[in-house]
């Protein structure tokens, strides 16, 4: 990221100094869901968490997405809101983790999609689990 300094002169007399981040615009949308599908004959579909358990670790529940750049830097994250989530990028190739917390359970990543956000467009991402 570049950054810039303005500094305003009038005469002698400086009278703000301002950081400026020349950073790109984050005009590219990448929203998603949980889709949770399965049950007793017929089966439905769901857009909900999914949570599971696993001896000796516990449990985990999906509660977050974080987004990965090319570069392997953290570029967002965002809890979900009724397994919903929309986040603004930069124009980009990014890895969107599905990650869960438990008790005894921190950040673990349910899944992974790797998704091209371009500009002025919304790339939607589902996460999709298949339940007995």
């Amino acid at each position: 990221m570049l950054l810039g300094t303005v500094v305003l002169v009038f005469g002698a007399h400086t009278v703000r100094s301002v950081a400026v981040a020349n950073a790109p615009a984050r005009n590219a949308t990448v929203a998603g869901y949980v889709q949770v599908c399965g049950g007793p004959a017929p089966g439905r579909c769901f857009i909900e968490t999914i949570g599971f358990c696993q001896a000796p670790e516990g449990c985990v529940t999906s509660d977050r997405v974080t987004v990965v750049g090319q570069a392997g830097r953290l570029a967002a994250s965002q809890n979900l809101h009724h397994a919903r989530f929309r986040l603004r990028l930069a124009p980009g190739r990014y890895t969107i983790e599905l990650v869960g917390d438990g008790k005894h359970i921190h950040g673990r990543v349910m899944q992974r999609k790797t998704v091209m956000a371009r500009s002025h467009r919304t790339t939607v991402v589902r996460f999709f689990f298949a339940v007995p």
